[in-house]
């Protein structure tokens, strides 16, 4: 079995570059996909994040391999995962005392990775991957999934004593407007 560095020393310049230019186009498109579905439910990162998420780890990975004679591969790697959870941490926010974003930024995390599969050539394994985290938040957005959130209620109604006592009984308060 040959080794990926003895692999790329047969081929010349143009065609390894044709080839991380492949892995950097389909980590892009991967993540691309993931977007679409990102911007369909409007959340804070959309298409352009997820593509641009996904073309560059693939493209840092392979610059990794590039440099792989150095031992650096895997520094650049430790680096895209470091760099993605910086990204995702600024898309996490307390809202109304609720956390908004996490998914998102959760998806980005995984997109990174994705990308970063493509930059290694692991095309069936990034696709795969694409194709779950699609699916599953396509089902988890159906009716039965989705979480109920508080709603409220207007009800306009003509003050009298009677009313108010009833009022406070049901509700147990006795001050309210």
């Amino acid at each position: 079995v040959k080794s990926i560095s003895n692999f790329f020393d047969e081929l010349t310049w143009w065609q390894t570059e044709l080839i991380f230019l492949l892995r950097i186009a389909i980590g892009g498109l991967l993540g691309l996909a993931i977007g679409i579905e990102r911007t369909r439910r409007q959340k804070e990162a959309g298409m352009g994040t997820h593509f641009t998420v996904g073309l560059a780890s693939a493209l840092f990975t392979c610059i990794g391999y590039a440099f792989d004679e150095f031992g650096d591969a895997a520094r650049i790697a430790a680096q895209v995962v470091t760099g993605i959870g910086f990204l995702g941490a600024g898309i996490i926010f307390f809202r109304r005392e609720s956390l908004h974003g996490l998914t998102t930024a959760a998806i980005i995390w995984c997109t990174a990775a994705i990308g970063m599969c493509c930059g290694t050539g692991m095309y069936i394994l990034a696709t795969v991957c694409a194709l779950l985290v699609i699916i599953v938040q396509l089902i988890l957005h159906t009716k039965p999934f989705k979480k109920h959130g508080q709603r409220l209620l207007l009800v306009r109604f003509y003050n009298s004593d009677e009313l108010q006592k009833t009022l406070q009984m049901f509700f147990g308060i006795t001050q309210f407007h």
